[in-house]
């Protein structure tokens, strides 16, 4: 192996900060959401607190429906050495109650945000 090919010290060191820094804009634009979202909760708790309770059943539907796609199919996010081999137990198991998850807290709002904040208070 030639010495050309391997990085020098302060190119390996500074590799994943370079690759950090390149994506700088993305960092600001979750800080500038984040501040008009809470700036829109403060202003408006009730609707504030809605738009959370229906991000996060979508979130967990859509999780839900991935494990349980990984558990029947074997794919994984991450590529695996070795074919794909379906998987079962704590995948299924997984994917069912974040499903169950998701219509609980379409179906009872109320319940689920008392739930949401007193999960945050603690």
């Amino acid at each position: 192996m030639s010495a050309t090919t391997l990085p020098t010290p302060a190119e390996g060191r500074f590799r994943v900060v370079r690759a950090l820094a390149s994506g700088w804009w993305l960092l600001l634009l979750r800080g500038v959401v984040s501040v008009l979202f809470g700036i829109f909760a403060f202003v408006a708790p009730g609707l504030g607190l809605a738009v959370i309770l229906g991000v996060l059943a979508a979130w967990l539907a859509l999780d839900g429906v991935f494990t349980l796609w990984q558990a029947a199919t074997g794919h994984s996010a991450v590529p695996l050495p070795g074919p794909a081999r379906p998987h079962s137990g704590w995948l299924w198991v997984d994917g069912l109650l974040s499903l169950v998850a998701a219509v609980v807290l379409m179906t009872m709002p109320i319940a689920s945000a008392i739930v949401l904040v007193l999960l945050v208070a603690a």
